[in-house]
């Protein structure tokens, strides 16, 4: 160990102890606990730093702050009136500065683990000769990276010493992008955007989940300036726009099988076992009883209705009604006529308006839904679907 004593004009004396540790100089200063006021300006940010020209290594108190660290052995390190600290260790520390609403990380190297200094030091002199440069003047000082991009600042206190705007970043905090600069490193995160520049980068997705993604911390550096308005996006108005559903009918006046609700399912890619692709869903307004026919082509529909609507009178219904859409295989003077002659009104949705006969529907996309889970659910080969929509009808009945 080497001592070197110098005087401080105005200043109270200090001294600055050096060692070598792996055949590298360290050295830091140690200040007169005299100098109360120096003492009690800095004890006060315990976990901020103090940049310093007169100490050739970064030093902290704190090791829960190290990411990396190696025992030094506890290096006696003498001060002022024999006073006596340890080295504990040495290692790496991340620190996280915020310069014009910019975010940075700085990775020190070859930091000293002295736990009972007062304070944590940055080392101008390293910053220095790692490449970075810095400025003063009028009471501030800014570290300037060696790219020229200024990341940190700090303010003069006593002993001509700069407090620096920096907190110890805990070990295994997240960071997001990242340029280096020997032997720092600077992780920058993204500054505060608006409602309508996160919209647009999370797909266009609602503002209300937008909020719900903010107030839960799902995502990880969402800073949102949420002073911002939330804006109309003309996009999502064209893309989203939907029809509002037609009110439910609270009662239903109709006797069993006078209306029915019809709709026409296919053409499914695979033919069922017996070479059929559409299937045709009749849905009972009072009971909702379902009837099923599959069909090989889509204009055997007017001949499952006639089927039906015989079915319906040998079990001494009454067919007053049919409700379809206007599909071609629906509307044709063949049915027309037919339904004439016996009595009975066809009553047909509003052109683009399925929600009309929501019903039937509604019926389908159950009646799929359930025959796909059965056939993935047990491996069963594609063109059984025929059969196991007719189990999720008789299921359903």
């Amino acid at each position: 160990m080497k001592r070197q004593k110098k005087d401080v004009a105005n200043v109270v004396e200090e001294e600055v102890i050096s060692f070598l540790v792996n055949g590298e100089d360290y050295n830091y200063n140690t200040f007169d606990v005299s100098d109360s006021l120096a003492m009690d300006e800095r004890i006060s940010y315990y976990d901020e730093w103090v940049a310093d020209t007169g100490t050739t290594s970064h030093i902290t108190n704190r090791h829960d702050a190290f990411i990396t660290y190696q025992a030094l052995g506890d290096k006696i390190v003498s001060g002022v009136g024999g006073l006596r600290t340890y080295a504990h260790g040495i290692g790496t520390v991340e620190v996280e500065s915020i310069h014009n609403g910019q975010k940075y990380l700085l990775r020190l190297e070859n930091v000293l683990y002295i736990p009972k200094n007062p304070n944590n030091l940055l080392s101008l002199g390293r910053w220095d000769t790692s490449g970075g440069r810095y400025t003063g003047g009028g009471g501030t000082i800014t570290l300037i990276t060696k790219d020229g991009k200024p990341i940190a600042s700090g303010q003069k206190i006593s002993n001509n010493l700069y407090r620096m705007k920096l907190t110890i970043q805990k070990p295994g905090s997240s960071t997001t992008k990242s340029m280096t600069v020997t032997p720092q490193t600077y992780l920058t995160s993204e500054s505060s955007q608006s409602w309508e520049t996160w919209h647009k980068c999370f797909s266009h997705i609602s503002y209300s989940g937008l909020q719900k993604l903010l107030d839960l911390k799902l995502v990880n550096e969402f800073n949102i300036d949420t002073q911002l308005p939330k804006p109309d996006c003309i996009p999502c108005t064209e893309a989203k726009q939907t029809v509002e559903p037609f009110n439910e009918s609270s009662e239903r006046m109709t006797e069993p099988g006078e209306l029915t609700h019809i709709n026409m399912w296919g053409k499914y890619r695979i033919s069922s076992i017996n070479g059929n692709q559409y299937y045709v869903v009749f849905v009972d307004d009072r009971g909702r009883f379902t009837s099923l026919d599959f069909t090989k082509m889509k204009d055997e529909a007017v001949q499952s209705i006639k089927n039906y609507v015989t079915h319906l009178k040998t079990l001494g219904r009454k067919p007053k009604a049919l409700r379809f859409d206007q599909g071609k295989e629906f509307i044709n003077e063949d049915l027309r006529k037919w339904c004439t002659e016996q009595g009975i009104q066809i009553q047909t949705t509003a052109p683009y308006s399925p929600a009309q006969n929501g019903i039937a529907e509604h019926m389908n996309r159950m009646l799929v839904e359930l025959a796909c889970a059965m056939i993935n659910a047990h491996g069963h080969p594609e063109f059984l679907w025929e059969h196991a929509v007719a189990h999720a009808a008789y299921l359903r009945n």
